[in-house]
């Protein structure tokens, strides 16, 4: 998961208090989207795959006041924040895998997976696994490269030996995925409005960098590039 602004943490909770005082870019535009998509709609429910403190439901409550949403996340710590400031929404501790059971028989309106680049899930084998329970919308935020390509990288801090490492997920496996599941697949590029700086010697966090062209892309320090996309994929009406 990325901060998304340059700043680092104490700990994981801090970042997810941090987000119910602070709207980050990609809620923001997760924001967008769905209203683009669903904004006229009441009543719609709504899976968050890996919710965290549950801070992006919390703002989706708050645009979308009359939807219903459930969330899961393997972080129990995590957990108990989400559903501290969000009790009229249901929460599991669970991981990608063992979810599947807790939600046997039930299906979804959206679904959402937001930033699993860092997780041991591939964001593809999330998307393969849940794609049955959604009934109008899949999204995705992840790292993803338009090629055939998929890539893991890895950083080591040699101070602690401690490793980060990055999955980068191809969208044309995940364009098979949405034509076998019936499922039409619209991805774009996720750039944030602001720059971040360059962190300090030592410190590893997430800054931008200005191209040629004029796009804004992140880069975690050292050096990784950040390919976010937003990837929609949007089930296809029946044949009559």
């Amino acid at each position: 998961m990325t901060t998304q602004t340059g700043t680092t943490f104490t700990s994981i909770i801090d970042y997810h208090r941090r987000q119910y005082d602070m709207e980050y870019a990609s809620t923001a535009k997760l924001l967008q989207l769905l209203e683009g998509m669903h904004g006229k709609k009441d009543g719609l429910s709504v899976l968050d795959i890996g919710c965290g403190g549950g801070a992006n439901i919390h703002h989706l409550k708050k645009k979308f006041p009359t939807w219903h949403f459930t969330g899961f996340d393997i972080d129990s710590d995590a957990i108990s924040l989400a559903r501290d400031r969000n009790s009229d929404s249901e929460f599991g501790i669970y991981g990608i895998d063992d979810a599947v059971d807790w939600l046997a028989g039930k299906s979804f309106d959206i679904v959402l997976a937001l930033q699993l680049a860092t997780t041991p899930i591939r964001a593809t084998t999330c998307i393969a696994r849940y794609l049955p329970l959604v009934k109008q919308t899949f999204l995705s935020l992840d790292l993803y490269n338009e090629g055939p390509f998929e890539n893991d990288l890895s950083r080591k801090d040699v101070r602690t030996g401690e490793t980060h490492c990055y999955q980068i997920d191809s969208l044309e496996t995940v364009k098979a995925l949405a034509k076998q599941h019936s499922f039409e697949c619209t991805a774009e590029p996720f750039e944030i409005n602001i720059d971040l700086p360059k962190p300090p010697y030592g410190v590893s966090a997430t800054y931008t960098e200005l191209t040629a062209d004029g796009r804004r892309i992140q880069i975690s320090h050292p050096g990784i590039l950040l390919p976010w996309y937003f990837v929609v994929l949007t089930r296809m009406p029946k044949d009559e």
